[in-house]
């Protein structure tokens, strides 16, 4: 057995252990903590969530939680931009005006949610390497 392989499935086991530890609650609070994370990609957080008995509730209400900024940004982003293209608006300058509108007005919330989620990342990651190994008793008779 190779030694790596071993490393790997104990760390996927204790990121499951702690993902699926607490009740329907703590267990949304975990995923709404990963979708607003920009540090942790979508797919890579999607899989990781695929190795786990996580109930379809608590991944539900945590992604849909977590993905309401990102929604809400996009859709002011894309309707103030459509808005202005149908006045005649120059493409660039229009890129370049929201472009410091959004960063203007979203720099402090957004660096908070990312302090936010780094830090829930990181409280999670921690508890779950903080946990001793399962014990694994076989009855070979």
């Amino acid at each position: 057995e190779l030694e790596g392989a071993g490393g790997l499935e104990a760390q996927v086991a204790r990121m499951k252990a702690a993902v699926e530890e607490g009740g329907d609650r703590a267990q949304a609070l975990k995923v709404f903590a990963l979708r607003l994370s920009p540090v942790v990609p979508f797919s890579i957080s999607n899989y990781m969530m695929g190795l786990t008995e996580l109930p379809l509730s608590s991944f539900a209400a945590g992604t849909l939680a977590g993905m309401l900024p990102w929604i809400s940004f996009y859709a002011f982003i894309g309707s103030t931009g459509r808005i202005v293209l149908q006045n005649g608006g120059d493409v660039m300058g229009v890129l370049a005006s929201l472009s410091e509108q959004a960063e203007d007005i979203l720099s402090g919330p957004i660096t908070a949610l990312v302090l936010l989620s780094l830090v829930a990342i990181v409280y999670f990651a921690k508890k779950s390497f903080n946990q001793p190994e399962p014990i694994s008793i076989r009855n070979d008779e």
